[in-house]
């Protein structure tokens, strides 16, 4: 309730599209769904391609199995994932 005693007010869908609203989210947020994007193995793949000198590294530090494992591992987020690889790749780097 507000200070008026009354329900706060929730926009519409057509409220929304009028000013232009537009949200991000990991999870539903009750407003209508614009796009739907899912990440995959393949997709962290591709990114770690654009890392400098990973022609260097990969697949003498940081495997194919490596990227599938942190992948499940996180639960599909590419950000814990690539956390998740640098610190493998660390750990094989600096032994001990």
């Amino acid at each position: 309730m507000n200070e008026a005693g009354s329900r706060p007010h929730r926009p519409t869908s057509q409220a929304i599209a009028r000013c232009g609203l537009l949200v991000t989210s990991h999870r539903g947020t009750g407003l209508p769904l614009l796009l739907r994007c899912e990440t995959t193995p393949a997709l962290l793949a591709g990114i770690l391609r654009q890392l400098p000198e990973h022609e260097r590294w990969q697949g003498e530090l940081v495997f194919a199995t490596d990227v599938e494992q942190a992948f499940a591992k996180c639960g599909g987020n590419l950000r814990e994932s690539l956390y998740e690889l640098y610190d493998r790749f660390d750990c094989r780097v600096r032994p001990g």
